[in-house]
């Protein structure tokens, strides 16, 4: 009887035990896997209070021993700028879905010098220019270090003196050339530092307009030269350019660049009127020279 008592006393001291949380330990068999972690550990044999506290990982990594890391997801940044000069990551590789802004489009504006021109077969035949202004726009793919483009160039310079059959004065009026380019440049890579040199060079066809030409001799030729002025379209031969500067990324996908450019363009023919008309012999300048040097933005897309 004494025996059953105190075994039913055990009964119920465990029972209230285990509605305060501290009854005997159980078993590792309601034991959870993290990785790294077995959650939560319970030593058998030792009362709740004893529990190691449960910790959750902060992180859970897909990276497995030397498996290589997953690439970026969808949305991921590409060509994002790092350091303190904003170089662009995206030149040593990028997963990301935009395939690193290969597409561009660049805008560029500029300072250029004209040399002097002459009839191809009279040197007293000529045009002397002031100074101008070129503006650019082109669209371009990068293929690593290397880039091409379609371009398209404007440049215009004013008149400064003009000559014929020996005479020679002061003119007014200006001369537009526009030209067509196919571009191909390099770019180099120089580690640790954030302007990148470039390298280029481009071909197509080019044209040239004379707008309001009049040298004060006409006034002394008389005839129709007297009164009006030379307006006259040419034709679209062969023309090369070379390039060199240097550029650097202004944000994720703007970059800023500068350089120099050498333009050439072969002989043309006015052969619009007023020239081949009976008044004048058709016009043949030897060709187009110009030096400049340009600023821009390139924007990849």
């Amino acid at each position: 009887m004494v025996r059953a008592r105190f075994a039913f006393g055990r009964v119920v001291a465990a029972a209230a035990l285990g509605c305060l949380g501290l009854g005997s330990a159980g078993t590792l068999a309601n034991a959870q896997e993290y990785p790294g972690t077995t959650l939560p550990y319970v030593q058998p044999g030792e009362p709740a209070y004893f529990r190691l506290p449960a910790v959750q990982p902060a992180a859970y990594s897909s990276v497995v021993a030397d498996e290589p890391a997953a690439p970026a997801a969808d949305g991921a940044a590409c060509g994002d700028v790092s350091g303190d000069c904003g170089c662009d990551s995206c030149d040593y590789g990028c997963a990301g879905p935009r395939g690193c802004d290969r597409w561009y489009v660049s805008i560029v504006g500029g300072w250029q010098q004209r040399e002097r021109v002459h009839e191809s077969a009279d040197a007293r035949t000529f045009i002397e220019f002031d100074g101008g202004f070129a503006i650019n726009a082109a669209l371009g793919y990068r293929f690593d270090v290397f880039r091409i483009e379609a371009e398209y160039s404007f440049m215009n310079n004013e008149c400064e003196t003009a000559g014929a059959a020996g005479l020679s004065s002061p003119t007014v009026g200006n001369v537009n050339l526009k030209a067509f380019m196919f571009n191909v440049y390099h770019d180099i890579e120089i580690d640790g530092w954030c302007w990148k040199p470039y390298l280029g060079a481009g071909i197509g066809i080019y044209q040239s307009d004379l707008n309001g030409l009049f040298p004060d001799f006409f006034q002394t030729v008389g005839g129709s030269f007297a009164t009006t002025p030379i307006n006259a379209t040419s034709n679209m031969p062969f023309a090369y350019q070379f390039r060199a500067g240097a550029s650097r990324p202004l944000g994720e996908r703007t970059d800023f660049f500068c350089g120099y450019r050498y333009f050439h363009g072969e002989e043309l023919t006015f052969s619009s009127a007023p020239f081949a008309s009976g008044a004048a012999p058709v016009f043949n300048p030897n060709g187009a020279w110009t030096h400049g040097v340009e600023f821009g933005l390139r924007i990849k897309f």
